[in-house]
């Protein structure tokens, strides 16, 4: 995990958009990087639509809020404690330090999750993912058998993607 919490010079949303500062590493990699990011997104607002809609949703509500690019999802930083993911939308605690960088990791392995299970995602991942992390009885639990967050099969199956290769 360590590999992906190097820190990289942030690129805000609108300067990728835009062409702006930052510049781009040329070469095939980069295009090859291009076009998966392309095919990722195309099958997010397809196959994944449902939760990708409801991301675009959040991320209006937050659009005042610092976004940036993440691994070619639209990672936004808002001034909450926990994160989300929405198909092509990531919200995580607006930090740079190790566990901020650890949340988006795993939030985009869930945004890998939302690409293979599109419309079931929400029912197979999302609201037991929810419930998982909200509910008290689910709190008390973790807390008193000392259960890392991480036991539950969504938030496995998401560490575990996001430390695989990625587009």
């Amino acid at each position: 995990m360590a590999l992906f919490c190097t820190r990289v010079p942030r690129r805000s949303l609108s300067a990728e958009l835009t062409g702006g500062p930052a510049g781009r590493v040329g070469g095939n990699m980069e295009k090859t990087k291009s076009v998966g990011q392309m095919i990722f997104a195309a099958i997010q607002c397809t196959w994944g639509i449902p939760q990708t809609f409801l991301g675009f949703v959040l991320f209006l509500r937050y659009i005042r809020a610092p976004h940036e690019w993440y691994r070619g999802v639209v990672r936004t930083r808002w001034d909450l404690e926990g994160g989300i993911s929405l198909g092509l939308f990531i919200f995580t605690p607006d930090g740079e330090d190790e566990w901020c960088c650890k949340m988006a990791a795993h939030e985009y392995g869930h945004t890998r999750q939302s690409l293979l299970l599109g419309p079931l995602y929400l029912a197979a991942i999302g609201l037991p993912s929810l419930l998982w992390e909200r509910l008290e009885w689910c709190r008390r639990l973790r807390r008193e058998k000392n259960i890392p967050y991480s036991w539950f099969y969504t938030e496995r199956w998401a560490d575990r993607l996001s430390s695989s290769i990625y587009i």
